[in-house]
């Protein structure tokens, strides 16, 4: 089963709002007015030239395991991507896919780790962790 582009804009979505809650400061402190972003082109604009490259490893993702995701909540699912690619404690397992949510989560983990981090001159960063 393929993702069409209205599914993966849903994904996408999920991703795009789990970078805008998890973002920091360098200090690692949360950034309110962007974590409570609903605006996701805000939160595409944050990621800069990195944003294509976040969205092609989403895209991968949902292409190659869109049938493990089954009718699944496909923006929560972009969410999951995010949370297991950082190793967070919220992610697939514990998110309503009981079968299938370890092998997700070691999928997305390979991706390795990209959050947002906001710099001291205001602008914004991805940083690898």
């Amino acid at each position: 089963m393929s993702a069409t582009p209205e599914e993966f804009e849903k994904f996408w979505s999920g991703c795009l709002k789990a970078i805008a809650e998890t973002a920091t400061t360098l200090e690692g402190d949360n950034i309110p007015e962007l974590s409570m972003q609903t605006d996701t082109s805000v939160i595409e604009k944050a990621l800069g030239s990195h944003g294509e490259r976040v969205r092609n490893e989403a895209h991968e993702f949902l292409s190659v395991n869109r049938n493990l995701l089954g009718d699944s909540d496909l923006e929560l699912a972009g969410a999951c991507f995010q949370y297991e690619r950082n190793g967070s404690e919220r992610g697939f397992w514990n998110s309503g896919w009981p079968e299938n949510g370890e092998e997700l989560g070691e999928i997305a983990q390979a991706f390795g780790p990209c959050g947002l981090v906001k710099l001291e001159d205001g602008k914004f960063d991805v940083l690898e962790m």
